[in-house]
């Protein structure tokens, strides 16, 4: 099928089209994109027009990115369909979990501490994202042990649950797909995603602090250049290129027509 004449048209010289829901379900391959930590409507909606597919929003009260459930709340009712929600629990009692899930419609809650195989098995409700910190290959003999939609693997850090800025060894990562889908996180920014997604081949990005000015309060440039260095590696490297064809490149993104879609040049 020639998608790009099927789903694309030509503006001011660019090639207009692929539009994120469409990619959200027939992107096979695509990479794609956690934005967490988020703690206002500009960042969430920012995030989401840039082609962000998932939004973290934390519950771990002594993280400086937490926010209280009734303005995550608020927050989720205004975005678009296709945009999942996850919350950042840490350690949190399975009832209250559970309770915040239903009452905020999350998609799924990530699990950021040192919860146990029985703890994640007893969970009911939406879907699960286990956190495993990584330091070495042998924090990967853990995984097994789990059940789990997906699998998100951060930098080990004594004493801090995420946040840290820090990156592991991406080929890690690679490993650890056979266990499931693999989402990347750990010290991930504008400048080395492309090399993260290259050599760990995750499902998916997750990234905090590397777009942010300050702790919850992302940076609009970094933000946009981190969505555009994803879009750009899987043009170059993953489904993209089966898609378009040799010689395309990202030049920009927008909202049209009430749909988010991203524009590529001929080189």
């Amino acid at each position: 099928m020639d998608t790009t004449r099927k789903h694309s048209l030509f503006v001011d010289g660019a090639l207009w089209g692929l539009d994120q829901s469409w990619l959200w379900v027939h992107g096979k391959g695509m990479v794609k994109i956690k934005i967490c930590g988020i703690t206002n409507y500009r960042d969430a909606v920012l995030a989401v027009d840039l082609g962000a597919h998932a939004l973290g929003f934390n519950f771990y009260r002594p993280s400086p990115r937490y926010i209280l459930p009734a303005d995550a709340a608020a927050i989720s009712r205004k975005l678009p369909p296709f945009v999942h929600t996850v919350g950042v629990f840490v350690n949190e009692a399975q009832e209250e979990v559970v309770e915040l899930a239903r009452d905020l419609r999350l998609s799924f809650v990530q699990l950021h501490g040192d919860e146990t195989p029985d703890y994640v098995a007893g969970l009911k409700g939406p879907g699960v994202i286990k956190t495993i910190r990584v330091g070495n290959r042998s924090d990967l003999r853990a995984i097994g042990s789990f059940r789990f939609d997906a699998l998100l693997l951060d930098s080990r850090d004594d004493r801090l649950f995420g946040g840290t800025g820090r990156s592991f060894e991406w080929d890690l990562a690679r490993r650890a797909k056979k266990y499931g889908p693999v989402i990347l996180s750990g010290g991930l920014s504008p400048d080395n995603v492309s090399d993260a997604i290259r050599t760990a081949q995750p499902d998916a990005v997750d990234v905090c602090s590397g777009v942010e000015k300050r702790p919850g309060i992302k940076d609009a440039a970094r933000l946009k250049a981190f969505v555009l260095r994803v879009l750009e590696t899987d043009i170059s490297y993953g489904s993209w290129r089966s898609a378009l064809g040799p010689g395309w490149q990202i030049s920009g993104g927008a909202v049209r027509g009430g749909r988010r879609q991203t524009a590529f040049k001929k080189r």
